[in-house]
């Protein structure tokens, strides 16, 4: 086996590795969302990870005619974002007044001295109390839709598990799909490498012959002058 062959059979080897290793890692981030996912929800909290969450909006209330209004059973990822940084507008998560649910509406007066007063997008009327930094979660960056979530009979821990699954789905399909290239690529390079040896002996073959033949007429006319003579 050549250095170069050799090189290519450790690179596939780390890939592999590194692939299985973020495969693992997928597998454990999934069971820490799960258990850690439904501890902050029992203490009506946001679990992050590295400053950004997502959750699952079940209620129409930001069913509205914005751009970044979303309808019910939606998906949203929220950023931990200072309040200071808030401002008229912005979509936050936080706590009801009584610190029994979370609540994803839109700021839509006040400031970060007075607090600011929120509403949903779809509702007539302002929310009750004033959004405070103690009720404060984080700020909705984006939203999407997943039509396979939209089943209410799925729950929280149910739709973490899936999204996570489906994660690992197209991990996995992927380094199949590498380590298959990868193969057919070393099987070709072995094709080749064989054709070039072949062809290095033919091309010996060749010239042996080629010599032997020059040696034989060499001979012949060696004896042919002795004759002669």
């Amino acid at each position: 086996m050549s250095k170069e062959k050799k090189e290519k059979t450790k690179l596939s080897k780390i890939l592999n590795y590194v692939l299985n290793g973020l495969t693992g890692l997928l597998f454990v981030l999934a069971l820490y969302i799960m258990v850690f996912g439904t501890i902050a929800r029992k203490n009506n909290k946001l679990l992050y990870i590295f400053n950004y969450s997502y959750s699952f909006v079940e209620t129409p209330s930001m069913d509205g005619i914005y751009v970044d209004s979303f309808p019910a059973k939606s998906f949203i990822i929220t950023k931990k974002t200072p309040y200071e940084d808030l401002n008229v507008w912005d979509i936050v998560v936080f706590k009801d007044s009584q610190d029994k649910i979370l609540i994803v509406h839109r700021i839509v007066s006040g400031n970060v001295e007075d607090g600011f007063v929120t509403k949903g997008d779809a509702n007539q009327g302002n929310d009750t109390g004033i959004l405070t930094k103690e009720r404060y979660q984080g700020l909705v960056l984006t939203n999407f839709q997943l039509s396979i979530f939209n089943s209410s009979m799925i729950s929280y821990q149910g739709q973490v598990l899936l999204l996570l699954m489906l994660v690992l789905m197209v991990m996995v399909i992927y380094q199949v799909i590498k380590i298959y290239k990868m193969n057919k690529k070393e099987k070709m390079n072995e094709i080749i490498d064989e054709k070039k040896v072949d062809e290095d002996q033919l091309r010996k073959e060749i010239l042996e012959e080629i010599k032997n033949n020059q040696k034989k007429e060499w001979v012949k006319w060696k004896l042919s002058r002795q004759v002669r003579r």
